[in-house]
């Protein structure tokens, strides 16, 4: 498993998606000032905000760039194949791809997090070390994401569908807590029931994104539980460890043309 964390991290060097992170951060950077030049009231929260959603836009997009290089490169150019005849177990294929992918996007935000903590500090004269709380939440975020795509290639061999069908997934699991609330609203109780329903279901079934939102509490320092944060981080682990182990299970009985 370590030789295949240790390739991935190499072909995610060679793929430049990590370089293109660290553009995307500069180019984040140079967006930050301009913000702030015209956040007229209360800047610092207004900053604190823009600087988190930052982070997690910048690593969810080097995630999503590594996940569909890297299903394009193993289902489209045989790379699945060529692994498969090293001698190497199934499951080491899996973790050494999923801790290969993780560990390059969790350098990228911690970089991130730490150079808009300093400019955080420089601007506003306060370190804000709560935004570590949300780079732990943003990497529970990740690896729950980050394993759904293993689970999918046990069904499909399109890295395209596969890769829209995470972002599909990461977009229904951001907004979830809203479409609970919009249905007490009144205008959401006047929706059909059966929306209603499918609305209710799809919040038991799709991954929950939402707990790991904890921007706005952050950078207007609002209290927030402990046990929220306690609660998102075993959900996410818990999350990512059954998806795992059935992505393994599933791909150790799949026949590999």
């Amino acid at each position: 498993m370590i030789e295949i964390i240790k390739l991935t991290l190499k072909e995610a060097k060679r793929e430049k998606g990590f370089y293109a992170g660290l553009i995307l951060l500069f180019l984040s950077l140079i967006c930050y000032f301009i913000v702030e030049s015209f956040a007229m009231f209360e800047p610092e929260k207004v900053m604190a905000v823009y600087a988190l959603s930052s982070v997690e836009g910048l690593s969810i997009i080097l995630l999503f760039f590594l996940i569909f290089s890297f299903l394009s490169q193993d289902l489209n150019k045989k790379g699945i194949e060529y692994m498969l005849t090293l001698p190497i177990k199934r499951r080491d294929y899996i973790l050494g791809r999923f801790f290969g992918i993780n560990i390059s996007v969790f350098i990228l935000a911690i970089i991130s997090t730490f150079i808009y903590m300093l400019l955080h500090l420089l601007m506003f004269g306060v370190c804000p070390f709560a935004f570590l709380i949300q780079l732990i939440l943003l990497m529970a975020l990740v690896l729950m994401l980050s394993s759904l795509p293993f689970l999918l290639i046990t069904a499909s061999k399109r890295p395209t569908l596969i890769a829209f069908l995470v972002f599909f997934i990461y977009v229904i699991g951001i907004n979830l807590d809203d479409a609970v609330r919009f249905l007490s609203t009144r205008h959401g109780r006047e929706i059909p029931v059966v929306s209603r329903a499918l609305l209710k279901i799809s919040y038991y079934i799709f991954p929950n994104f939402s707990f790991f939102d904890v921007k706005i509490p952050i950078a207007y320092k609002l209290s927030f539980s402990t046990m929220h944060i306690i609660f998102a981080l075993l959900y996410g682990i818990l999350y990512t460890f059954f998806i795992l182990l059935f992505s393994i299970m599933l791909f150790q009985n799949k026949e590999i043309k």
